[in-house]
């Protein structure tokens, strides 16, 4: 199967550099000091109360995700939870400190072995119960894990929703190397049939139901899906992907 190559169309779906006449790199865009100190600054300008809450969510999340990467890359996996909570305060406009601390916690019980009965003491019920239906691995199945979106609140969708797009974003930015499948980073590759399955989920399983959370988010993941979807190579393999019914993960 063939790997990415994504045109510069797509790479324009990403927020520039502040002063920056460039679309932003991966380089800037992954960078962990920069992401950080941008999501902090963010963060400090919330209320006392929902500041306390929403940095000790965060500052969980970096001990729990120490020393992950994203994907195959070299980059810091905490990073993509800095864009996640940049990403609904300024993007989608969130202020609800809940909200806000799922999303720094979104991969915590699927990727770092949290149990959400430990969240529901450290952060409270609301907060673990968006994380856990944030969760792939409690659910049976990927395909009803996408499926539980349809009927999911509006604090989840916008959680969703944020994660999603910055995932796509990083595809695009990262190319070929952004996920990868396989052993090692030499031998992995991600095909273009797992980006579409990737894409097609975001049309399908979470679109249809973001507006009603945020018609900024509906707009800004809706651009990322045509952007995709009007690159030839992608549209081509998004098409056999959808004729042979094989439109979420294995």
């Amino acid at each position: 199967m063939k790997e990415i190559v994504l045109s510069a169309i797509i790479i324009e779906s990403v927020p520039r550099a502040r002063g920056s006449k460039d679309a932003l790199k991966v380089d800037e865009y992954s960078d962990l000091l920069i992401q950080k100190r941008v999501c902090y600054e963010l963060v400090r300008r919330l209320p006392p109360r929902s500041r306390s809450q929403v940095s000790g969510a965060l500052k969980a999340a970096e001990g729990w995700h120490a020393g992950q990467l994203r994907g195959w890359t070299k980059y810091p996996y905490i990073t993509h939870v800095y864009h996640v909570v940049s990403l609904l305060t300024t993007e989608m406009g969130v202020r609800d400190p809940v909200v806000l601390s799922a999303g720094a916690l979104h991969d915590v019980v699927e990727d770092c072995n949290v149990a959400v009965e430990d969240l529901k003491i450290k952060f409270g019920e609301r907060v673990a119960s968006i994380v856990e239906s944030e969760s792939e691995n409690l659910f049976d199945g990927r395909e009803r894990y996408m499926e539980h979106f349809a009927k999911a609140p509006k604090r989840t969708l916008l959680v969703k929703m944020a994660d999603r797009i910055d995932n796509l974003r990083f595809v695009a930015l990262e190319g070929v190397s952004a996920f990868k499948k396989g052993a090692s980073p030499e031998e992995a590759v991600w095909p273009m049939e797992l980006v579409a399955k990737y894409v097609f989920e975001a049309e399908i399983y979470i679109l249809p139901y973001a507006r009603k959370a945020s018609a900024a988010g509906y707009d800004k993941l809706d651009k990322l899906i045509r952007m995709f979807k009007k690159d030839q190579s992608f549209a081509r393999t998004y098409r056999i992907l959808l004729d042979s019914g094989k439109t979420v993960f294995d």
